[in-house]
Order: C-alpha cells, then structure tokens, then sequence
C-alpha cells in the first residue's frame, strides 16, 4: 500500500457570478456530469462524484469530479480527460477561465503523476497544452485564467483537463466549480475567515483576545489599492481600513484585522465579517460568518493514533516502526493503538469500525478525522497535538488480581459547554504480544532491502525474512478490547454538559488469563456521536497497576487555565480527607513554590497558584494526597 494523503483543510471558495459578468459555461458537478461533457477513457474515467480511498482522499468539496487511480490503479489507461462541450466565444472580447482542483502532483516507485489543463478551438479536434495544475497535498486550490489571447473570438472552444499516471499504480486528481466567464471591473471576493468555526483557534479563554483575520480575493479586473475590513458580533461594529496595498486581478491578500475580538463570556459567539470596496459589482460574496467559543481553560490534548495492521500484511512492519518511534518521542501525549485485522489478535468490534474508515493497511487514524500512512505519524502528531481537548481527561485504574477485574473509572473536567450526544470508551492495549501458532508469522516486504530501510530496535526488517517467524515476533500497543464499543458508550456522559463541570463514568474489564497485565494501559477516549464521522476529542491513558490497589485519593484533577500567567486553578476531587500539598518544579526538577492546603475534607475542591514571579516556560505540578501522587506539565505564558 502506498504513502496516503494528508487531509488538514478546507476548499478555497471563489464566488464569480456578478451583476455585470457575462457568463459562458459553468458546472458544479453537484447533479451529477453535466449534459455535453465527456470522460474518457469509459474504465478508470473520471466520475461524479468523485471516489476517495485512502491513497487518494480530497478535502470536502461539496460533489466534485475526480480520477482516483488509486483505487481503480488503470495502469493499462496511462491518460484519462474530461472535457467541456463546445463554447461559443465568438463574441467574446475577454474570456476568464475559472475552476477549483485538488491535485498532489506524488510521486511513487519512480513514476510522478502528471494533470494537465488543455484548450481546443478547433471543436476537440486538436488540443494545446495551456500548462500543469498546481498541486497541493493538503487543501483545493482555485485557479483563475485570463484566456483572452487564446480563445476569445473563437467560436469552436473546448476545455479539457488531462490526468497521466504514466502507467503507475498513483493517486489521482479532482476539479469543481468550472466557469468560463467575463469578470466585471470592481469585485472584491472574501474567500476565507479565521479562525474558521469549529477550528481549535476559534476557542479561546475568556476575558483573552482572537485575531480576525481572512483572505480578499480580487475577482474583478482592475488592481484594489484600499478596502475596508469589518466585523460584528452582534453588539458593536469593528472597521478596519486597509490602504495602500495592490491586490492584482485574481490575485489574493491575507489580512488580519487591526482590532482583534475580546471574548466576553463562555459559550458560542457568532461573528459576521464582510468587506466593503467601492464600485463593488458584486455583493454576493462579500460577507462570511464564523463563531468564536469562550473556554473556561485550554485542556490537555492528546493525539489519538489507531493502526489498522495485520499478520498478513507485509507492509505492516511499516507501521510497527513508526508506532515505535512515535511512543519513543511523544511518550506522555500520544496515545497509540494497534487494531488488528485477520489474525489471532483480532477485536471483532474494534476491527470492524476500523474497516468503516479506511480501505487498505497499514493505515492510521488520527483522531478519527485523518487517514494517513504511518511513515507521516509524526507530521500528524505536530499538525493536531494542539487542537483544542474541550475537556482533562483523567483515568484512575485499579485491578482485582484475584478476579482479574480493571475499573477505571474516568473523570472528565469540560472547559467548555457541551449539548448533544457526547461519550466516553475505554480501549485496553498490551506490549509485547507473543504467540506460537504460525498465524502469528509478520509477513514482511520489506526482507532484502529492495523497498528500502526499516528498521527498529530489535527487529531490522531489510534483514529479517519473509515471513518473519513467530517465534521471533512481540507486537505492541495490541488493541485486546474497546469497552463502550467503536462508538463509545451510550449515555456515559450527559447530553447537557455544563462548561466547568466534572463529569465520572466507570469502565470495568476481566481481564482474560492469558493476558500480560505488566504490559497493559487503559485508554480512554472522548468521542462526539453528534456527527457521522466519529470524532475524537480528546484521549488519556494509565497504566493498569498489579495486585489489589488501594484506590487513589485523587479522583480527578484538572488545571485551568493552562498555559497561564499570573496564576492558575487546579480543581481535585478528593476520596477520603487528605492533607494536600502543592509543589511546582522547573525542568531541571528544581522547586520553585511550594503550598501546604493542610487537610482537606473529601469532594472537590479548587487551589490557586501563584506564578507571577516565575520565567515564562515549562513546569511540572506536583499534587500530593495522603499517598496519592499526581504530576502534570503546565506552561507559563507572561
């Protein structure tokens, strides 16, 4: 299986109707291949709407066309085309060519995808290549064209797109939102608002400032030199007015409001953002929305990881290398997990709400949201490690040797509001999983180095065979089980979560026999059922302890905010009445504040910690309960 793509953002939107344009051809694919318009060749053509699959996956777009050659691999069909009908332009004395495409432009075993776009004015008899698409692995690009010279006063006009896998297994290419149009003068197109309403930038501490800021399209023909910039937030009006710039036609400027937007309160704030330009001939895409939530802290975030692997796949030893090395540099805010398929180790449920999400392996799952290969785990733990967590999540874990019970029982501080149907599930994973049988042999395609290094402390597997016998083979971060289900458990949370609250629910598990418990940890997942795609917000893990553990006398700690600046509130939920001691350490492990909160009678309690003396950086706060023992990290920010 072959490197995926990184989906991250949104489309570039580009709005051309106007009160002055004229218009020749437009399609937006959204009922389907327009009438007059050609694919070819008829297997592994481009279609509408587009196909997705793990190699070749384009950010939403409404219904757009697409070649996926990566899930029909048409090698035998090195060039496929789709192309307009014929367009009559012989009146026209200026001809713009608009369109939105998604293409990565990859390269694989040697072979480089190639898209081209091509005009015809001779009714499709002989074509000319106008150039390459841009490329772009992580977001649509909006292309606009001024095709005067080459079409304007020709009667005859095709359009054509081209895609080449220059008879590779490769990825594919996209297009929506065609015009072939005349631009007026004066039109300013506000494209883009940030942050963008869901985004983890739109959430912020109360009382704390959000810059407003966008992307202004020129889509008229004349140079805007000056343009004013304003928001509402349903209250007051905010101008900024922007002059001395020069945005050509078709061109784009990135602003950032000069007044940036003071979060007043907790919850949802709906912001209207528009421009004003004079001579403006079109107001239609002038003015976009977003929302910006107050937050009562940022939590801790941290990135989940589900592999979809197996015995079978020789492609698999990819993934056990980039896991590893994941958990060696992110040890404390990944939480990985290894969900097998087709072998002995095999969770039936986990197994099959993986195969709803990705289409070959070894694939990752990053928060549920991103398919990607493993080899870009990394990228992936750096692109999402500080989306906004909307809650702490702190497990606490015991285990009845005995019975071979684990309770962990979840406590869920949310920072912010929550309505709807959130949940919580709990996934058990061991290390250094072994067994006998030959259906644990790793298939390895990489033995003989021929595809390249890959390798990891203990197994180098250019050397190692192919299958790699079982004997030989320990595989980690083995999902053993998903309590709650794929989904998380129904009514595990309730479906109105006050912004501040603490919300417990607890998970137990028997532990099967055979089962290291050394080598296990409990993870929890934050999951919103609110929407298809399962999102998860945020996730903690905790080693589960041997023998018959006394439970600890914090159940549940969250400290907000954090980053903080001159100080910050740590919220404990206390078992019994404990003495409580707070200490704050710098990197070094040296002391730097120390509170003794002498004893305190069990339920939650809030201390305050002063840093306002303190360098601006990274420390670790120790709580202290009784015997209990918590450490976290938190950041100073002045």
């Amino acid at each position: 299986m072959k490197k995926s793509l990184l989906v991250l953002f949104g489309p570039l939107v580009f709005a051309c109707g106007s009160l002055s344009a004229q218009t020749y051809l437009t399609a937006d694919f959204e009922a389907g291949m327009p009438a007059g318009w050609t694919a070819s060749p008829a297997t592994g053509a481009w279609v509408v709407p587009g196909v997705n699959s793990s190699g070749f996956t384009p950010p939403a777009h409404t219904v757009f066309c697409a070649i996926n050659d990566d899930a029909s691999q048409t090698s035998a069909n090195p060039a496929s085309t789709i192309t307009t009908p014929v367009i009559n332009l012989g009146a026209a004395t200026t001809v713009y060519l608009k369109y939105d495409c998604f293409f990565g432009g990859l390269t694989y075993s040697s072979i480089t995808e190639v898209a081209q776009l091509l005009y015809s004015i001779d009714g499709g008899v002989t074509y000319t290549v106008y150039g390459g698409l841009p490329t772009s692995t992580t977001a649509w690009t909006t292309n606009a064209i001024n095709l005067t010279t080459q079409l304007a006063g020709q009667a005859n006009v095709k359009i054509q797109w081209r895609y080449n896998d220059g008879t590779g297994w490769m990825y594919g290419a996209a297009i929506d939102n065609i015009s072939v149009f005349v631009p007026p003068a004066n039109d300013a197109n506000l494209s883009v608002v940030t942050p963008a309403a869901g985004s983890s930038a739109s959430f912020g501490i109360v009382a704390s400032n959000i810059s407003i800021g966008g992307t202004i399209q020129n889509a008229g023909t004349s140079p805007i030199t000056s343009i004013a910039v304003k928001y509402n937030d349903g209250t007051s009006t905010f101008t900024d007015n922007i002059a001395s710039i020069n945005i050509a036609s078709f061109t784009t400027y990135n602003f950032t409001h000069n007044i940036p937007y003071n979060i007043p309160s907790l919850g949802a704030h709906p912001i209207k953002v528009w421009i004003e330009l004079a001579g403006d001939a079109n107001h239609t895409n002038d003015t976009l929305g977003t929302i910006i939530n107050g937050a009562m802290f940022i939590p801790n975030h941290h990135v989940t990881v589900e592999e979809g692997t197996g015995t079978w796949c020789g492609w698999c030893v990819r993934g056990m290398v980039f896991m590893d090395q994941a958990n060696t540099n992110h040890p404390t805010d990944m939480e990985l997990i290894a969900v097998h398929n087709g072998d002995p180790m095999v969770v039936t449920a986990y197994d099959a709400g993986m195969g709803t999400l990705i289409a070959g392996y070894p694939t990752i799952v990053v928060n549920r949201d991103i398919l990607d290969d493993p080899s870009n785990i990394e990228a992936e733990y750096l692109s999402t490690i500080g989306n906004f967590g909307y809650a702490d999540l702190t497990p606490t874990v015991t285990f009845n040797a005995t019975t071979r019970v684990a309770t962990v029982v979840v406590s869920a501080h949310f920072a912010v509001g929550l309505t709807g149907d959130y949940r919580l599930a709990c996934a058990f994973t061991e290390n250094q999983v072994h067994g006998t049988a030959t259906t644990y042999d790793q298939h390895n395609y990489y033995t003989g180095g021929g595809s390249g290094p890959m390798a990891m402390p203990g197994y180098d597997f250019a050397v190692l065979p192919d299958p790699v016998p079982a004997a030989q083979m320990y595989y980690d971060y083995v999902a053993r089980t998903i309590v709650g289900g794929f989904n998380g458990m129904a009514a595990s949370l309730p479906a109105t979560i006050p912004a501040g609250s603490t919300q417990s629910y607890t998970f137990t598990y028997t532990i099967p026999a055979g089962y290291n418990v050394a080598n296990m940890k409990a993870k929890v997942l934050l999951i919103d059922n609110t929407q298809a795609a399962k999102h998860i917000m945020n996730s903690a893990g905790a080693a589960i302890p041997l023998g018959i553990e006394t439970p600890s006398a914090l159940n549940g700690v969250s400290i907000y905010p954090n980053p903080f600046n001159q100080s910050t509130n740590i919220d404990i939920n206390l078992m019994s009445n404990e003495n409580v001691t707070v200490e704050l350490f710098d990197m070094t492990g040296k002391l730097v504040s120390s509170q003794n909160e002498g004893q305190l009678n069990a339920g939650q309690h809030t201390i305050s910690v002063a840093a306002a003396n303190l360098s601006e950086g990274m420390y670790f706060v120790k709580i202290t309960a009784g015997t209990s023992v918590l450490t976290q990290k938190v950041a100073i920010a002045h």
